[in-house]
């Protein structure tokens, strides 16, 4: 995690700052960890993502661990992680904003495998291939070791791949992470 003055800033003051006079552009990959998630679930075995996480400790305790590709609710799910995540469990579970719906969906899954609630029952109906999997895998390597597996990538994109060949060509940015 990458801790500065401006990764705490608000977000609602981002729009009135500036570089050089110039305002800064922001850009949010957003429902990031779960796009990962569903990446991992639609081509865990594909050779690119072996190899790009190949020294990664985590995924490779995934290797083996999914065979979900053709279920019919981790379709959805991957479907769903690549824009509109956050909208569609609002929606599925009646909550009354994005916010509660990404505020939900990390008490998920960063709690324990143990934390239930009535929310998370009715996203099992909804999604029970994928609970049952970050379930099962926080049961046999920790609680912690599932989120800090999707932190891990989340970061080995946008830190180690995305923001150096950013600066690599000059390009002035600074990471921000929510």
């Amino acid at each position: 995690r990458l801790d500065s003055n401006l990764s705490s800033l608000p977000k609602r003051l981002m729009p009135y700052l500036t570089l050089g006079g110039e305002k800064l552009l922001q850009i949010d990959f957003k429902n990031a960890q779960f796009a990962i998630l569903g990446h991992i679930l639609s081509s865990y075995n594909h050779s690119e993502i072996i190899s790009a996480f190949r020294n990664e400790f985590y995924f490779e305790l995934l290797i083996g661990k999914t065979n979900l590709q053709e279920k019919e609710d981790v379709k959805k799910f991957i479907h769903c992680t690549r824009g509109g995540f956050y909208e569609l469990v609002t929606t599925e579970l009646g909550l009354s904003s994005r916010d509660d719906a990404k505020t939900l969906m990390f008490q998920i899954l960063f709690a324990s495998r143990k934390f239930q609630s009535t929310e998370k029952s009715h996203l099992k109906s909804v999604f029970p291939s994928v609970l049952n999997f970050i379930s099962s895998f926080k049961n046999e390597y920790g609680d912690a070791s599932f989120p800090i597996m999707l932190q891990r990538m989340e970061a080995k994109v946008f830190v180690d791949k995305l923001f150096t060949l950013l600066r690599e060509k000059r390009i002035i940015c600074y990471p921000k992470h929510d």
